[in-house]
């Protein structure tokens, strides 16, 4: 991705039109892809998130979903690191497991 290309990053910051937020769950990635096959790895979506705010786009990150005893201790982490790539705010969604799960 080279900041304009397919994107058009450019435009949309001129514009004034978008808002980003990128879904980062976890930073390891063999737990992410575990929990998210066939998804882009986390550097992937960090390179696109610093990307998006240097040609000044507003981007966020959604740490969604939490799981309880898998992602929740790494949260710290994974802000900081979003933050340190552009990110100006950070979002969730708890999973909500059935009972029996």
């Amino acid at each position: 991705m080279d900041g304009e290309g397919e994107l058009g990053v450019g435009a949309l910051h001129e514009h004034r039109c978008v808002v980003v937020s990128i879904s980062i769950p976890i930073l390891d990635p063999v737990v992410q892809r575990k929990v998210e096959p066939g998804a882009p790895p986390p550097t992937a979506r960090l390179a696109a998130m610093k990307v998006l705010a240097a040609a000044g786009i507003p981007v966020g990150v959604s740490i969604s979903p939490i799981i309880p005893g898998l992602t929740e201790h790494a949260i710290p982490e994974t802000l900081r690191v979003a933050r340190e790539h552009g990110a100006r705010w950070a979002w969730k969604i708890p999973l909500r497991l059935p009972g029996a799960v």
